[in-house]
């Protein structure tokens, strides 16, 4: 008798581990000791979201400058920076954009920004502005196609020359001069131009990595 009520005593006694309901969090993961903490999964997204954060103002940051050093290099040579033959030194930045198409809105701003203070009016802006977008913007198309970067400095020296016609219209309208001897002064001032910089910009980009900079 006393071994029967030993036997219930062990038994009402002895501590059973039912099995654990599983909770899920919503994310495909079960909570529990090897599932990923629901905080960590937070903290994660939280620092993805800064990185995105950071690199956004890094970009805005980089294009200001760029801006102001597009501005700051023609104002240099403003005598023959516009006109039917140019020779803006600046011009040289758009070969940032074959490196880095990011960098687009920093020359853009800077063109745009220079024909409206010391260009001809509305007309500059939206002409200039325009071939500049135009050429930048076949430019930025070609990065994932064309993986040799002289080729795609060759083809941006094309598509700013041949796009120098939308120049040549604005000054035919402003200016009553001529369209084909002045699409031809402009076209071959602008080859020049970004003819002679290419080398140069590819051997900077060898030092300073334009792609990786923003």
């Amino acid at each position: 008798m006393k071994h029967h009520y030993a036997s219930i005593f062990y038994f009402s006694s002895r501590k059973v581990d039912l099995p654990q309901e599983k909770k899920y969090d919503g994310s495909g993961f079960t909570r529990g000791s090897s599932t990923i903490p629901r905080k960590q999964n937070l903290e994660k997204e939280g620092e993805i979201v800064h990185l995105a954060e950071k690199n956004r103002i890094n970009i805005v940051i980089t294009n200001g400058i760029l801006m102001a050093l597009y501005l700051a290099l023609t104002i240099l040579v403003s005598p023959v920076a516009s006109g039917p033959i140019q020779f803006r030194i600046s011009e040289s930045l758009n070969h940032l954009v074959v490196f880095n198409r990011k960098y687009l809105w920093g020359v853009l701003g800077g063109v745009i920004i220079y024909n409206a203070i010391f260009g001809m009016g509305i007309l500059d802006v939206v002409f200039g502005g325009g071939q500049t977008l135009l050429a930048l913007g076949m430019t930025a198309l070609l990065q994932n196609k064309v993986k040799n970067i002289k080729i795609r400095l060759a083809l941006n020296v094309l598509f700013f020359s041949v796009s120098m016609a939308l120049i040549a219209v604005m000054l035919y309208l402003t200016a009553a001069l001529p369209f084909w001897i002045t699409y031809a002064w402009l076209a071959a001032s602008e080859a020049i131009i970004m003819t002679i910089s290419a080398p140069l910009m590819y051997y900077l980009d060898q030092r300073l990595h334009f792609e990786k900079t923003v």
